[in-house]
């Protein structure tokens, strides 16, 4: 079993070590709801002394532009994949250009279908990927909403499965326990990363091994010759709940001290962020709801009715209202 610590990472112990510590699940501003900027996370990696995988939703434009701007950094190219039912799955590849092909051949055509959830079943998206010889693994299994494929009730073979990564950022502590546990029960590697959406949060949770390629690196997450470490913080969701109050109820007291320590946490990046909000309106509200908010089994973070009402007129995610009303 891979072993785990619930507590945030030694920057400094690890560069002394020489050991690679990389966030395995990080979203640029090519995820829909992504706002990190791709230079600024490859500034703030190098900063830290750490790699970071590239996950954008049903997107690998992020994937080519780090390829291109990185220079000597550990950078694993991935993709997090949504089924048609709404659970993701985690795709890396040793090969920015492999993962391109296979992006540009099965996921590109399927997105003029729908963007946002790709027609296939998770044990589709599973035997497509493996077949083409990438690592694969299930993200988030007990997340919330229908996210998680624990929660979302698809049926496949675990067996297939790379990995199981037992501690995601975005997720409450109950849910990466579970995940841990069920990693263990399945003999699976774990792999972690702290799904962050914009670049503040980056490298609070790490996978962490002394492979110095990112094949052996993968090879050493599948067969539990890894650590991973880390805390949940679920900053952007919070940031989010904040913003649409604040443009729909406008200021009120207390509301611009909470405003500002956000604008301090996301720092150049929070224009962008206001920006997107704004710009995508509902949209964004969509993809964050199928992301974040707990489904009627749940309970533990109730959809608000207008958002329902958003469900209901938009036909990529009126699917979803059976599990959230």
């Amino acid at each position: 079993m891979t072993k785990y610590y619930l507590q945030k990472p030694n920057f400094k112990k690890l560069q002394k070590e020489s050991i690679t510590g990389v966030d395995m699940h990080f979203h640029t501003e090519y995820s829909m709801d992504g706002i990190s900027r791709v230079d600024n996370a490859l500034r703030k990696a190098k900063n830290l002394g750490i790699g970071f995988a590239v996950t954008d939703h049903n997107e690998i434009k992020g994937v080519i532009k780090a390829e291109k701007l990185k220079k000597n950094q550990f950078f694993v190219p991935g993709i997090e994949i949504t089924s048609k039912i709404g659970s993701h799955i985690l795709v890396y590849s040793t090969h920015a250009s492999n993962l391109i092909d296979f992006y540009d051949k099965n996921i590109k055509p399927l997105r003029k279908i729908n963007p946002f959830f790709i027609q296939k079943t998770f044990a589709e998206l599973l035997d497509l990927a493996k077949s083409n010889g990438f690592f694969v693994g299930v993200p988030h299994p007990f997340g919330a909403g229908i996210t998680g494929v624990k929660n979302s009730g698809e049926k496949f073979n675990v067996k297939k499965v790379d990995f199981i990564e037992g501690i995601n950022g975005a997720c409450l502590r109950k849910m990466n326990i579970k995940a841990i546990d069920w990693a263990s029960q399945a003999n699976k590697g774990m792999s972690a990363g702290t799904d962050a959406h914009n670049t503040s949060e980056m490298g609070k949770i790490l996978c962490i091994s002394d492979s110095s390629s990112i094949e052996n690196f993968l090879k050493g997450i599948k067969s539990s010759k890894n650590v991973i470490c880390g805390k949940e913080e679920n900053l952007f969701p919070e940031a989010i709940d904040m913003l649409e109050r604040y443009i729909k109820e406008g200021e009120k007291q207390g509301m611009k001290k909470e405003l500002l320590n956000y604008k301090t946490r996301f720092g150049t990046e929070w224009p962008y962020f206001k920006k997107k909000f704004e710009k995508m309106g509902s949209h964004f509200h969509h993809y964050y709801m199928h992301h974040h908010y707990s489904t009627k089994k749940e309970g533990e973070r109730p959809i608000k009715e207008h958002h329902l009402k958003w469900l209901k007129e938009h036909k990529h995610f009126s699917h979803l209202l059976k599990h959230f009303s």
